[in-house]
């Protein structure tokens, strides 16, 4: 077991898909389930549109916990998807308050 085991790790995913740092943000997602850490993503402005990318997918379902921007979403077409929590900038607050290590993705 991982020293790491049970830490969680905040992420704020604001880039697309196709942004380098986008991919940057999943491989340090992938990194951190496979130690045993619990990672907590917050999305937001175009980061909503990873909600639509196959790869992104896989992170949610090897366990990342998703939550994001309603208002964004909304206001780029996406809808409810499973396993995801449509909230607010409150839920964002939340993961800030949470998590051990805090990590921001942006343009």
């Amino acid at each position: 077991m991982s020293a790491l085991h049970g830490k969680i790790l905040g992420i704020l995913l604001a880039t697309s898909p196709e942004n380098s740092n986008t991919k940057i943000a999943g491989e340090v997602v992938k990194h951190a389930l496979n130690l045993g850490v619990k990672v907590k993503i917050f999305l937001m402005d175009d980061g909503i549109y990873n909600l639509n990318d196959k790869d992104f997918q896989k992170l949610i379902d090897t366990g990342a916990e998703v939550s994001l921007c309603s208002t964004n979403a909304e206001k780029r077409g996406i809808k409810k998807a499973d396993g995801v929590n449509f909230g607010s900038q409150y839920d964002h607050a939340e993961i800030l308050r949470d998590c051990d290590k805090y990590l921001g993705f942006f343009k």
